[in-house]
């Protein structure tokens, strides 16, 4: 496993990043997707952890859409999978202003 392997070659801490909007990886069910999908989500985190004994760090959005702002659920899972720190980026990963841009 690649946290494993981070763990190995002398990482402090292991940040699980989901707070990106990239299609090429939200199409995958990563980055920003996963803030659509919190049984995989959670899965993923706890399986981590059991992996490693550095500190696991999260990095959402505030949701995923204008009208799917979860952040204090997504927060939430990551504290019950032993995440220590949690950083949030206040947008949404397809909020109006994202799609008025990428529409021009």
């Amino acid at each position: 496993m690649a946290a494993e392997m981070a763990e190995e070659v002398g990482a402090d801490i292991l940040d699980i990043n989901c707070g990106c909007p990239a299609p090429k990886v939200v199409k995958h069910g990563g980055g920003s997707g996963l803030l659509k999908d919190h049984p995989r989500l959670e899965t993923i985190l706890t399986e981590i952890k059991k992996a490693i004994s550095i500190p696991l760090t999260v990095k959402i959005r505030a949701g995923f859409y204008d009208h799917t702002i979860n952040a204090v659920e997504t927060a939430k899972l990551a504290e019950a999978c032993a995440a220590i720190v949690l950083l949030m980026n206040a947008e949404r990963s397809l909020s109006s202003s994202t799609r008025a841009v990428a529409s021009r």
